[in-house]
């Protein structure tokens, strides 16, 4: 039924929030390669009600007689307003309230973070050895590995996930290929180049120089013949006849998302190129393009490396493993078969090395030795190594990793990472958890691993989380903590003993749960793909959804229990709100929102008792004293966060954070302070300090 006009929201000071959720798992969010750029996680706040003076009586497994779901949801309902009797007491309902001393005072302004130490690959730039990555870039001392300077898009660059980076001599600057265009550093300025500019991409992979072009690869270009295009200084032009098309459009031709460029001059001068693609490898003589797959010999059609050795040979690097071309077809290495290798390089010994899934391999191809390091053998620190660099001077070789910096090797059997400290681990986070000592826990975007930081010393430090495939939700006042994820929903008690997992076989309606809260009765809500579900103890009571609660849609985006005793849930359809007495009110197109509406993605309640709901192509609604209200926004509004100010912060999907203070709008991107403009949390504390998780790292706001 819908709403009556006269149905407000109480108006005492907002609950806290308590968890977050993601739609999507790790395992379901590969974007297609016609997107242009990977799907966003879609987060989904949920509030919880911090009461001191009210206890939980909850139930905790006790054996009872089983009910028809029907029964199920009527006692459930019933006990949303009325505590279970005889139930085992547990504390006060809501989010654990950090008992730390308060951080240090913070000088306003922003501050981020980000995994600089996931390294790419290297270039030579000066006297530097220039690293790239997901984390922007580092610039090292190329002689004694002290660091230089960091480069992010504070100081202009155009993104901080960089794809590539090249050293233009002629012109003494550094060209950086990155998520968000392509930028030219001239050593004080960035001058940045994008779609509006002539590339078919924002997203650029891969860059090399030849002739007098510029020769830039991009990926997600959508356009048939797209992802290769060459630049003069002044213009901008699709290079000639390049065969590519979208996968599986067209799987006989290259793909456009290119990943590498080699020019090669050949003996009698001329400049031949090799392209790198996702759908096989083009070798261009000039006037005619010619595609080489798997069924000439590639290991695998996903290039990702090429190199010609010192005898003119061309080598190549495929998610399958190594091949060397023959003139004619290609020729594996059987030794990285099934392997991918993301780098080759030759030292100046003359021996191949290659770097990739599982560590490095070095093969000497004077008497066919191989040899293997890994963290097995004890060489290495991490598994996955990506594109390698040899200094023509030093001799050196570098290798980029995956969380331990740029790595050298002086060819003398030892490696040694050169890493910036007290960093996140991971590039990209999802969801921010306040843990009761004060710290903020991060997990990472698409993933379940998280990372704390702690505000009082200003230390980043791994979490150790007591289930594969799951993710912080939120920790309860007695300092226990509920997980999420794709297999159920998880209870760690808080003497750190072994947790109890709740899944379909418990009654859950299914097994994704990625937004919860902490209803009003004391006990857990879960949202899954399938419904809410009720949680006494660790036993589902109840299971709310379309058909039998008139739910828009099964599919629970966001949750918030409101100060009044009534339950908000965000759904793919609409809004809907639980009743103290049972019954529900639901919000759907047409009344308020708009036709079409592509989901609920947060809900919160701001200082002065207004209900704003985050949705996913309909801007940001206000329910206040019985009216609703709406706001242009962007896509995606998820991160729901009330401001102490009362206004409320909003995450968005590639366009940076919004803040909605009832009457203006205002919008916050990179060249303001945040180090990547796709925010998929946002958290306020106490203190109105502002805390973004984003698809580039952490930032912090202080007002």
């Amino acid at each position: 039924m819908a709403v009556s006009p006269e149905a407000t929201i109480a108006a005492p000071p907002p609950a806290p929030t308590v968890s977050k959720a993601k739609p999507e798992s790790p395992k379901e969010a590969a974007a297609p390669a016609t997107r242009k750029r990977k799907l966003p996680i879609l987060q989904i706040i949920a509030g919880a009600v911090l009461v001191p003076f009210i206890c939980i009586l909850c139930a905790i497994v006790l054996p009872r007689v089983v009910k028809s779901p029907e029964d199920r949801t009527a006692t459930a309902q019933a006990r949303l307003s009325t505590p279970a009797p005889g139930a085992t007491p547990l504390p006060p309902v809501g989010e654990a309230t950090p008992t730390v001393v308060a951080a240090p005072p913070r000088e306003p302004g922003w501050t981020s973070w980000t995994a600089a130490n996931i390294v790419w690959g290297a270039t030579i730039y000066d006297d530097q050895i220039a690293a790239w990555g997901p984390g922007g870039i580092s610039l090292w001392d190329r002689f004694d590995g002290t660091l230089r300077q960091r480069i992010v898009p504070t100081d202009g660059l155009p993104s901080v996930q960089v794809n590539y980076l090249l050293a233009d001599e002629g012109q003494g600057g550094l060209w950086a290929a990155t998520e968000g265009g392509l930028g030219f550093f001239d050593g004080e300025n960035w001058t940045v180049y994008n779609t509006d500019d002539g590339l078919d991409s924002d997203s650029v992979t891969a860059l090399a120089l030849a002739s007098q072009y510029l020769l830039v690869g991009t990926q997600y270009s959508g356009v048939e013949g797209g992802g290769l295009l060459r630049f003069d200084g002044q213009t901008w032009e699709p290079a000639p006849d390049f065969p590519s098309a979208q996968n599986d459009d067209r799987p006989d031709l290259l793909s456009y998302n290119v990943q590498i460029i080699l020019p090669v001059i050949t003996a009698d001068a001329t400049t031949v190129l090799w392209v790198g693609t996702a759908n096989g490898l083009g070798f261009y003589d000039g006037q005619t393009w010619t595609r080489y797959a798997v069924e000439q010999g590639l290991p695998n059609n996903n290039v990702w490396a090429l190199m010609v050795d010192d005898n003119g040979d061309l080598l190549v690097g495929t998610d399958g493993g190594a091949a060397r071309f023959n003139g004619e077809s290609f020729e594996a290495f059987e030794q990285t078969l099934d392997r991918p290798i993301n780098g080759i390089v030759q030292d100046a010994n003359g021996d191949y090395w290659f770097s990739g899934s599982g560590g490095l391999a070095r093969y000497n191809p004077a008497n066919g030795d191989w040899e293997f390091f890994s963290m097995d053998s004890g060489d290495l620190e991490v598994y996955t190594y990506f594109r390698a660099l040899r200094d023509p001077d030093t001799g050196s070789l570098y290798f980029g990793s995956d969380g331990t910096g740029l790595v050298r090797t002086d060819l003398d059997g030892t490696f040694t990472p050169w890493a910036i400290p007290n960093l996140p681990r991971f590039n990209a986070f999802s969801t921010i958890v306040r843990a009761p000592d004060g710290s903020f826990w991060f997990t990472e975007e698409y993933g379940n691993r998280t990372d704390r930081y702690d505000p009082n010393t200003d230390i980043w430090s791994a979490v150790e989380l007591p289930c594969d495939y799951c993710v912080p939700l939120a920790f309860h006042a007695d300092g226990s903590l509920w997980l999420g994820g794709e297999e159920g929903l998880w209870f760690w008690p808080a003497d750190g003993s072994d947790p109890s997992q709740i899944t379909t076989d418990q009654g859950l309606p299914d097994n994704h749960v990625y937004s919860f809260a902490f209803a009003p009765d004391g006990h857990v809500l879960a949202g899954t793909y399938a419904g809410l579900a009720h949680v006494e103890g660790l036993e589902v009571t109840a299971v709310f959804n379309a058909e039998n609660s008139g739910l828009a849609n099964d599919n629970i985006r966001a949750l918030y229990p409101a100060l009044d005793g009534t339950v908000w849930v965000g759904t793919d359809g609409g809004l809907s709100r639980l009743l103290a007495d049972g019954n529900w009110e639901h919000y759907t197109p047409g009344d308020p929102f708009g036709d079409g509406l592509d989901g609920i993605q947060s809900i919160a309640v701001d200082a002065n008792g207004a209900l704003w709901a985050g949705t996913g192509n309909n801007g940001a609604w206000r329910l206040f004293e019985g009216e609703w209200q709406q706001f242009d926004g962007p896509s995606l509004l998820s991160g729901a966060a009330p401001n102490l100010d009362g206004g409320i912060w909003f995450g968005s999907y590639y366009s940076g954070a919004w803040y909605f203070d009832g009457n203006d709008v205002e919008a916050y991107e990179a060249k303001d302070g945040l180090i990547h403009p796709n925010i998929n949390d946002i958290y306020v504390d106490a203190a109105g300090t502002v805390w973004f998780a984003t698809s580039g790292g952490v930032t912090r706001y202080v007002p």
